[in-house]
């Protein structure tokens, strides 16, 4: 797994694959709610 390491492929700890779902959800959400508006004005 040395070779994984050094190009980045690592597993990510839990709380930063987490944070990062988390981060995408969020911005997908609020993509589609802004999207919503903007269609109804």
């Amino acid at each position: 797994m040395a070779f994984a390491n050094e190009i980045g492929l690592s597993p990510l700890p839990i709380i930063n694959f987490t944070a990062m779902l988390i981060i995408v959800a969020t911005y997908i959400i609020t993509a589609n709610i802004l999207k919503v508006w903007f269609l109804k004005r």
